[in-house]
């Protein structure tokens, strides 16, 4: 009686056992398919947004001042930003930003931006690369470039007959000018 009393227990707990399973792998079935279906996917905590450099002017000659700034989203008013000095090697730029995040913060976005001076630049290719360091309650690094051509000042073109017409005014004004003091 004893032995029949303890396959009776032990198969009561495989029922158990099984059921268990079952209801594990129902479980994460669901959530396989809620998570395909509505596209859930793994939230990451993000600290700035639609992160941008712009060259300003547009297509710069070796006359402009270049300038390149800097913009951003930032998640909260409660994040400290700090823009780096630019530094130079040959034609490339660097810049380094940091952006503190405290452990309590406000969640309210907060428009930046910031803008470089680089100058009168000699004709060529350059690029400008700012890394952005997130430290404080959040950690990590991103970097950004931007590539972009300095060009030599163009000169107008004039179309051919208004350089003979410009030419030849003097010319005209010349023999005016002979005809009226022979008319004296």
């Amino acid at each position: 009686m004893m032995v029949v009393s303890l396959f009776n227990a032990s198969r009561e707990e495989g029922k158990l056992e099984s059921k268990a399973v079952s209801g594990l792998i129902l479980t994460l079935l669901l959530i396989s398919i809620f998570t395909l279906a509505f596209n859930i996917q793994q939230a990451e905590a993000a600290y700035y947004y639609s992160f941008e450099i712009t060259v300003t002017p547009e297509f710069p000659t070796t006359l402009d001042e270049v300038q390149v700034t800097i913009s951003f989203d930032k998640g909260s008013i409660s994040y400290q930003v700090t823009f780096g000095p630019v530094s130079q090697i040959g034609n490339e730029f660097f810049v380094e930003i940091d952006i503190y995040v405290p452990e309590i913060s406000y969640p309210t976005m907060e428009h930046v931006d910031y803008t470089y001076t680089l100058g009168k630049l000699p004709a060529g290719s350059y690029s400008f690369t700012a890394t952005v360091w997130v430290s404080g309650w959040g950690s990590g690094f991103e970097e950004y470039s931007k590539s972009f051509t300095v060009s030599p000042p163009t000169v107008p073109e004039f179309p051919m007959g208004f350089v003979l017409e410009i030419a030849f005014i003097p010319i005209l004004f010349y023999i005016w000018w002979k005809r009226k003091q022979r008319i004296r």
